[in-house]
């Protein structure tokens, strides 16, 4: 019992990783406009778009299955070092 509790005070929660990646999303979107030096950017746009979507439709797809997007977000040990960075961006 004090293990699964020791658990899930470990995990974050899945409102906090969902925030995450909204917020990932957003500074990536600021940070493109920023170097196009413009907001009537399109292509910017469409990319938002697409990755919102894809944000907004995963919880749908894995509503039953949560425990996949902790795992894919999180890495575990044994994981290598660029694997790290790259799961960190």
């Amino acid at each position: 019992m004090q293990g699964n509790q020791a658990e899930a005070a470990k995990k974050p929660s899945y409102l906090w990783t969902m925030a995450r990646l909204y917020i990932f999303v957003f500074v990536m979107l600021a940070v493109l406009f920023v170097s196009a030096g413009r907001l009537n950017y399109w292509q910017g746009w469409l990319l938002g778009a697409t990755f919102f979507t894809i944000i907004l439709v995963s919880p749908l797809v894995f509503a039953d299955r949560k425990d996949v997007i902790f795992e894919r977000a999180h890495p575990g040990p044994g994981t290598k070092w660029w694997d790290k960075i790259s799961a960190a961006a």
